[in-house]
């Protein structure tokens, strides 16, 4: 075995002093592991100095998945926008479309469903922070269903495509 890859959330926010520590017990059990990998956000490694992560690297810790803070799927049943409100751009928003209301039946009137989406982008995408997921309840097969998709679809870019650029 030569890489190991911690899993389960961003292991990066603990001290350079433990996962030095870490490290130093995975080569213990493991001597022939040359990497250690794991996810690491932005704000975990610029909480590290350069001399922390110099020695983080030496002990092995050599590759960060680096990503964002993201909540997905967000449920629209939250309170997400006093979610945006708290955390701002330091998570994502990954969804939040009432997928369980009536707005995401087939039979839900066209314009409603149209101002429903405007409204939900609207809502979620000031700041910055957002990713736009809407799903129409029943099968992908039922013409019904594929024909609301295309309204999504065409909505998407028409509107939310360049939102950041429009607003």
């Amino acid at each position: 075995m030569q890489r190991v890859f911690l899993e389960h959330g961003d292991p990066f926010v603990l001290s350079a002093e433990k996962l030095i520590q870490i490290a130093e017990a995975i080569h213990r059990k493991l001597p022939k592991v040359e990497t250690i990998a794991m996810y690491a956000s932005i704000p975990n490694i610029r909480n590290k100095t350069d001399a922390e992560l110099r020695r983080l690297r030496d002990c092995g810790i050599n590759w960060l998945d680096i990503g964002v803070v993201a909540w997905n799927p967000a449920q629209a049943m939250n309170d997400l926008k006093g979610v945006k409100e708290k955390f701002g751009r330091r998570i994502v928003i990954c969804g939040g479309w009432n997928g369980v209301g009536p707005e995401s039946e087939v039979d839900y009137p066209e314009e409603a469903f149209r101002e429903k989406l405007k409204e939900y982008v609207d809502t979620l995408a000031p700041g910055g922070g957002f990713v736009f997921s809407c799903m129409v309840n029943g099968s992908f097969k039922d013409p019904k269903v594929q024909e609301r998709m295309k309204i999504v679809g065409a909505f998407y870019n028409d509107y939310v495509r360049d939102w950041y650029k429009t607003h």
